[in-house]
C-alpha cells in the first residue's frame, strides 16, 4: 500500500486523473490524501466530484474552497459573494445546481465528513497550516472535536482552538 497527498485539485480532473496516471495510483491499493481545494477554478467540477467519492481510499480534509462549496450546498439561495465572484465558485455553482437534489444531498454528506485536520501513523494533513506552538497532543485533541457542519456555522469552541489557521493561514 502506498500513501499520495495531492493538494489543491481546484477541479482540474484531466490534470488529477494525469497526475495519478503517472504515479500508476491503484485505487484498490493505494491510499489517496488530499490537503482540500478539491473544487473550483477548474472546468470539471461534477467529473471532480465523482470520481473522488468514487475511490475507496480517498481521506481529504477540509480547505476553504471546500468549506464554501460547503456552505453553499446548504444554503443554495445564499452564495458567499467572495466565493462566487473571485474564487472560481460561480462556476461549481452552476455546475452543481443542474445535478438532481439527490445527488447534491449525497455530495453534501460526504463534503460534512471531511477534517480539518487528519492525524494517522505518520502523517498530519492540514489545508492551510499549524499554529505556531501547537504540538501532535494538541491536534490529536482538536480532532476529537467535531466540526459543525457547515463550517461557516462553526462554534465557538473550535475557532477559540485554531481551527480557522488550519483551513486558511498567509503567515508561513
Amino acid at each position: 500500500m502506498r500513501r499520495l497527498i495531492i493538494g489543491d485539485i481546484h477541479a482540474h480532473y484531466d490534470m488529477l486523473r494525469a497526475v495519478l496516471e503517472k504515479a500508476s495510483f491503484d485505487p484498490g491499493k493505494d491510499i489517496l490524501y488530499s490537503v482540500g481545494d478539491i473544487l473550483d477554478h477548474g472546468d470539471k467540477p461534477v467529473e471532480t466530484l465523482r470520481f473522488l467519492m468514487s475511490l475507496p481510499s480517498f481521506r481529504p480534509v477540509l480547505g476553504n474552497h471546500d468549506a464554501w462549496f460547503e456552505s453553499f450546498l446548504w444554503n443554495e439561495d445564499k452564495p458567499d459573494p467572495v466565493w462566487i465572484e473571485g474564487n472560481g465558485g460561480d462556476r461549481t455553482s452552476m455546475a452543481v445546481l443542474a445535478l438532481p437534489p439527490e445527488e447534491r444531498k449525497r455530495i453534501r454528506n460526504w463534503l460534512a465528513s471531511f477534517p480539518l485536520i487528519r492525524v494517522e501513523d505518520d502523517i498530519i494533513i492540514v489545508h492551510g497550516g499549524i499554529p505556531y506552538g501547537y504540538k501532535e497532543k494538541d491536534l490529536l485533541e482538536l480532532c476529537s472535536i467535531p466540526r459543525r457542519v457547515p463550517f461557516a456555522e462553526n462554534s465557538s469552541e473550535l475557532l477559540s482552538k485554531g481551527f480557522p489557521s488550519f483551513l486558511w493561514d498567509r503567515d508561513y
